[in-house]
């Protein structure tokens, strides 16, 4: 993840974020003190990062000016059938004043205040949240992975308003063994891409899922 004239490697396995200057790729700090870190993003305003994790119970919050951690953002929703994996939280993404937190296990978007720095809002989605992005018209898409929950329930893509935290529109995937992921969205904010067995691009006025792949998923596995 780039940031002013670093980038931050989010090391999950060694429980560390490595920084290196983003042109020499020479290491200036390694943060630490957390555990199995997932993915990173930095604030509006460039004082803070988050850092996602599997299983820390919380979202780490860190001053960009030190590269310290400064707070942990508690989400622990035990008890659970799955209380090991419970506090999994995901992706992440920026509007306005607030970040929006995957929690794959609990099927909610978490929404942390900057300026408080803490949870003030929860959106309650499907279990298998974990991909989110905003797209051009500021309206925020999350995948939720059916195959995650036990046993499975569909996979469904959901639209939502960011500003007023409430769904516009939910989208169902047919095929309950298939498991969709990677959402991405396009340059220019008006087109989603998405694994589905083959990759699918869907544009972010449409009405309904596109039935057919841009690249066919016959004797290939997607990752990325």
């Amino acid at each position: 993840y780039h940031y002013y004239n670093s980038y931050y490697l989010v090391l999950n396995n060694s429980n560390d974020i490595v920084v290196v200057d983003d042109k020499t790729f020479k290491l200036q700090t390694v943060i630490t003190g957390m555990t199995l870190p997932r993915y990173f993003i930095s604030s509006a305003n460039g004082q803070y990062g988050y850092v996602t994790s599997n299983t820390g119970e919380c979202i780490y919050e860190i001053d960009l000016s030190t590269n310290k951690i400064i707070n942990k953002i508690p989400y622990d929703p035990k008890p659970s059938p799955d209380s090991a994996w419970a506090s999994w939280t995901e992706q992440m993404a920026g509007y306005n004043n607030n970040i929006y937190v995957t929690a794959v296990k609990t099927g909610k978007l978490l929404v942390i205040n900057n300026a408080m720095q803490k949870l003030t809002n929860t959106i309650n989605l499907s279990i298998g949240a974990k991909n989110v992005v905003l797209d051009g018209e500021n309206e925020m898409w999350v995948l939720c992975d059916g195959t995650l929950a036990n046993p499975f329930i569909k996979s469904k893509l959901y639209r939502l308003d960011p500003e007023f935290f409430y769904v516009l529109d939910t989208f169902t995937f047919p095929d309950i063994n298939i498991s969709p992921g990677n959402l991405t969205i396009s340059p220019r904010g008006d087109s989603l891409y998405y694994v589905y067995g083959g990759i699918y691009k869907m544009g972010i006025k449409q009405k309904s899922l596109p039935t057919s792949p841009i690249v066919s998923g016959s004797g290939h596995d997607f990752y990325g």
